[in-house]
């Protein structure tokens, strides 16, 4: 699967988005590369420190974006095909 992640601002420092992250990777099967603007991508990952979800993903491209928040219980998909 061609997937990328991208992370929120960090505005909740008792969140380990990075650490969600490894683990998200291993459950996918390895790790997930940062998602570039000039690379389109299956899937982007969207790692957010809480439930707003107000990372910016405007310059990215996927054919869907999965937001995941307060580590990994609240989740949203957005299709864009």
């Amino acid at each position: 699967m061609n997937a990328g992640i991208k992370f929120c601002g960090g505005c909740n420092p008792h969140y380990d988005r990075k650490a969600y992250a490894a683990g998200l990777g291993q459950r996918l099967g390895g790790a997930l590369e940062i998602a570039r603007p000039e690379k389109h991508y299956e899937v982007i990952y969207v790692v957010c420190g809480c439930t707003a979800c107000c990372a910016d993903i405007s310059a990215l491209k996927a054919e869907r974006f999965v937001f995941v928040a307060e580590e990994g219980r609240y989740q949203r998909t957005v299709e864009t095909r």
